[in-house]
């Protein structure tokens, strides 16, 4: 599978409205204007939760639109490339992210959005919460995979091919490296699972 095809499965949104509305980010209860203005745009921008949410968006469909045409039209390939690199640089300044455009990062993505790091290849379910300072990243070819409705607590480190199940709550402060099963509480360095509920 080349890049193209990878990018193509991966990318959520593939308009600005998409981008918008895709996590609810216009329709939730978050006072986010509707209309656009300087107020909204203001929000937009410097607001960790929504804004980084659809800036990260955004970063993706434009690396999406730079493959579609790598080989179609180089000008547009070139400006969407722009655009991409520009949105990374920015999301990393604005809001301390350093997320890849080839994370698969599932609908209804939160948390805190400060100090995130996202390797390529990740897989984040729908309704992961993430606080800050958390990295989920890649040991060597190992990636690691977030189920549905899963919270990830402040300074913690995912990596390698680890898998943690559907509605698990990992605590501040933990190295998670092995699976843990679904519907879990697992706190601690070396993490250890203090409660397991109900398949």
């Amino acid at each position: 599978m080349n890049d193209l095809d990878k990018i193509n499965k991966l990318v959520k949104c593939k308009t600005f409205k998409e981008a918008f509305v895709f996590d609810g980010v216009l329709t939730s209860t978050h006072k986010l204007p509707n209309k656009f203005g300087c107020k909204s745009i203001t929000l937009w921008i410097f607001d960790h939760r929504y804004g980084a949410l659809v800036n990260i968006r955004l970063h993706q469909m434009f690396y999406w639109r730079a493959a579609v045409n790598r080989k179609k039209n180089i000008l547009l390939f070139k400006f969407y490339s722009c655009l991409s690199v520009f949105l990374e640089w920015f999301i990393y300044v604005v809001y301390s992210h350093s997320i890849s455009p080839m994370a698969d990062i599932g609908r209804g993505f939160g948390g805190s959005m400060r100090n995130l790091e996202i390797g390529a290849g990740v897989i984040i379910g729908e309704n992961s919460f993430l606080h800050g300072n958390v990295a989920i990243v890649l040991d060597g070819v190992d990636v690691p995979v977030l189920g549905v409705n899963v919270h990830i607590g402040t300074n913690t480190v995912v990596s390698g091919k680890a898998r943690i199940g559907d509605n698990t709550i990992v605590g501040p402060n933990c190295y998670i490296y092995e699976d843990i099963s679904a519907n879990c509480t697992v706190v601690g360095n070396p993490a250890c699972v203090v409660f397991k509920g109900k398949k």
